[in-house]
């Protein structure tokens, strides 16, 4: 099993990048799923919508990921399209869940909203939320 051992927690309102020890959930939350909800629980109001701000959108790495036995990875948020407010995850493959792993995170949990358009920019332990204005309205080659 692979722990890479941080969770990485990003406040777009705040612009605050926070990391957190992973350590603290892997005896009670089984992989990158049991964690993310865990989080979304305790973190996210009841009441809130899934376009909230309040909201918490999870990108999340189970144990296996990063080893000769997974490469696989999921994203987490309560749900902006269902009513009755439920979790929707979808999984995805790639290089992305393998380079999470590698660079020491298990989780990424974004939480707030921008004023104004900007990407996350991880290399390693070095994160910043950058200014992406000169990107909007590109389209996803040139972006």
């Amino acid at each position: 099993m692979s722990i890479a051992g941080k969770i990485l927690r990003i406040d777009l309102t705040d612009r605050r990048i926070e990391k957190e020890p992973t350590s603290s959930y892997v005896n009670d939350y089984i992989g990158g799923v049991g964690i993310a909800t865990k989080l979304i629980w305790d973190e996210v109001p009841p009441g809130a919508d899934g376009t909230d701000p309040e909201n918490l959108l999870t990108i999340n790495a189970g144990p296996l990921t990063g080893t000769l036995l997974g490469n696989k990875a999921n994203i987490m948020v309560k749900s902006p399209i269902f009513t009755n407010k439920t979790l929707s995850m979808a999984g995805f493959g790639g290089q992305f869940p393998s380079e999470m792993k590698f660079a020491g995170y298990d989780n990424i949990a974004v939480a707030g909203r921008a004023d104004e358009p900007v990407y996350i920019y991880i290399d390693n332990d070095r994160v910043e939320i950058s200014d992406a204005r000169h990107l909007w309205g590109q389209d996803t080659v040139k972006t």
